[in-house]
């Protein structure tokens, strides 16, 4: 029997209701060939990616065949996108979603600008030293904003090594010699130094991040207070995989001398009694001090060997705090008991 009346109208609503509504629908995992096909990336290379630096890491099915989430080809289609702009695989593969949009996030065109044109002549529209002419018409100009779009469109454009030899050094020589030449003024120099200063701490964050190298200690001496230099090498270190520990501009050495590798420990002041005597051509120097010294690891002893180094104080040349001359390692045997 039909029903009839206002509730049967109302459950047949209610039906045609629940058949119109979409229903979720979970996205199923990939095989390693759909991945491929959905990414662009070849079998091989997801293979070799998974055995080197353990990304992507598949499920594997009791058949042994690899299975994929659908998140994957988002994440692989960033890191290719990454690698078209000379990231290395090893580099970016274990970066998290968001770690990948940073780094993208510094190829955003700027405005008005057609995306994939990009000038490749040696010195023309985007070359090194094309970027280089526009970093310095933003640097007289005192605008950031153009000057740092340029940092990070040639960053991308020119890849991270590219980038870090061939326009952040050259930028700041230039800079230089256009002071020198009182084209610009000390103001533009400082200005320039900030924005390339906060542009290369931004782009070796995620690197930082993830770094399970070994250890540096990036610092200069007293009295060097342009770091420029020293930035763009801890940016070279990072891309490389080391911890960077950056201590900046002018530290005093008594804080960055190690008391063994790996740390920032030094040993208290224990001066050694020497003399020295030249003879025209090189210096011969007498030094005494405790065979037994708090803080060493063992006794120095009658027979043993060491590497050693000395740093020298010149009068004459201004050697003050940490301008000192400072030898290489050399080995160094205590003469045995006669």
């Amino acid at each position: 029997m039909s029903g009839t009346g206002p509730q049967a109208g109302l459950e047949g609503t209610m039906a045609m209701n629940d058949m119109q509504r979409p229903r979720a629908v979970e996205a199923r995992p990939l095989t390693i060939g759909a991945l491929s096909r959905a990414t662009r990336i070849p079998v091989e290379t997801l293979r070799t990616w998974e055995r080197r630096y353990g990304a992507p890491m598949p499920v594997r099915k009791p058949s042994g065949h690899r299975l994929y989430p659908a998140a994957a080809v988002e994440h692989l289609r960033r890191v290719g996108r990454l690698l078209a702009q000379g990231h290395r695989p090893g580099e970016i593969l274990g970066l998290s979603a968001r770690e990948l949009d940073a780094l993208l996030s510094l190829s955003e065109p700027a405005p008005g600008a057609t995306p994939g044109i990009t000038g490749r002549s040696p010195t023309g529209e985007g070359s090194p030293a094309g970027t280089i002419r526009e970093l310095l018409r933003a640097t007289a100009d005192l605008d950031r904003e153009p000057l740092m779009h340029e940092l990070r469109a040639s960053w991308v454009r020119l890849g991270p090594l590219s980038f870090l030899e061939g326009v952040a050094g050259a930028f700041m020589v230039e800079i230089g010699r256009a002071w020198h030449a009182k084209a610009l003024e000390v103001r533009h120099e400082h200005f320039a130094s900030a924005c390339l200063s906060d542009f290369l701490r931004a782009v070796r964050e995620p690197y930082d991040q993830r770094a399970r190298g070994p250890r540096i200690v990036a610092a200069m001496l007293p009295g060097e207070e342009h770091e420029g230099g020293l930035l763009i090498a801890a940016a070279l270190m990072a891309l490389r995989g080391y911890r960077v520990l950056y201590l900046g501009a002018s530290t005093p050495i008594e804080q960055i001398v190690a008391e063994g590798f790996g740390t920032t420990t030094h040993l208290r002041r224990d001066d050694a009694i020497g003399k020295g005597l030249h003879d025209g051509t090189s210096w011969t120097v007498a030094l005494g001090f405790p065979m037994l010294r708090e803080g060493i690891g063992a006794p120095l002893e009658p027979g043993s060997a060491w590497s050693v180094a000395f740093a020298v104080w010149l009068g004459e040349q201004a050697n003050r705090g940490g301008r000192k001359h400072y030898a290489n390692w050399v080995p160094f045997r205590l003469a045995a008991r006669a």
